[in-house]
């Protein structure tokens, strides 16, 4: 069986460190997927603009295969201790490296030859491989009652309150676009992208869109400390 890509994604988080764990968690991470010549055109995107959201099948490209070694994982939201089989997480350490996100969908556009398709709500690194897009249909893929395994009566989000230092404040006075990064570098830092296992005080270094954000949680809150333009 062979797979092949039909584009790929452009996000804000240029590297897998503290990318979102979920769809949805930072409704302000916005970008598009770019599909590639062969699958671009009105013809192929017909329709597509009257949903709201999208299934998107993807690759985690940057996963290497040789990392998959055990039939169980250790998942993020159990502390990084417990085990559980694969099939029961959405970890990307998987058989075939396939992942599967529920985005918003935005403007669809076509420019020299290839189609756009705007999305947000991201939680995929930039460049990742798209395999599929399929419509989101409320009535058969919503179902709110279900039974959530090991995952019920988890915290979904922690919800840290973020501040920004007297130097992060005067480098995003001088952006034009101030007010959506702040609220991007919000979303994503409230929910401690710090691995599992760290729970220390340590300075951590994210890029997202063509910022460096240096920050650090310290007494339960989250403080921005530098954002510098690359």
């Amino acid at each position: 069986m062979t797979t092949e890509a039909i584009g790929i994604i452009h996000s804000p988080f240029k590297e897998k460190f503290g990318v979102p764990r979920q769809a949805g968690l930072a409704p302000h991470a916005t970008g598009e997927i770019e599909l590639f010549k062969k699958f671009s055109g009105q013809d192929i995107v017909k329709g597509l603009e009257d949903f709201e959201r999208i299934w998107v099948i993807f690759h985690f490209h940057l996963t290497p295969e040789s990392e998959y070694k055990a039939r169980m994982v250790r998942p993020p939201r159990l502390g990084g201790n417990n085990k559980m089989g694969v099939f029961a997480t959405r970890s990307p350490f998987r058989p075939n490296s396939l992942g599967l996100s529920c985005f918003k969908l935005g403007d669809i556009s076509h420019r020299l030859g290839q189609t756009f398709i705007q999305i947000s709500g991201l939680d995929v690194v930039e460049g990742t491989p798209v395999l599929d897009i399929r419509p989101y249909l409320p009535e058969v893929d919503s179902h709110p009652s279900s039974r959530a395994g090991w995952t019920e009566g988890l915290e979904q989000r922690l919800d840290l309150p973020v501040i920004f230092s007297n130097i992060a404040n005067s480098s995003l006075n001088d952006l034009p676009e101030k007010d959506r990064l702040k609220i991007l570098i919000k979303e994503y830092l409230c929910l401690d992208p710090r691995p599992s296992y760290r729970k220390d005080q340590q300075v951590y270094a994210n890029r997202i869109s063509d910022f460096d954000i240096k920050w650090q949680i310290l007494e339960n809150q989250i403080m921005v400390l530098d954002i510098q333009h690359i």
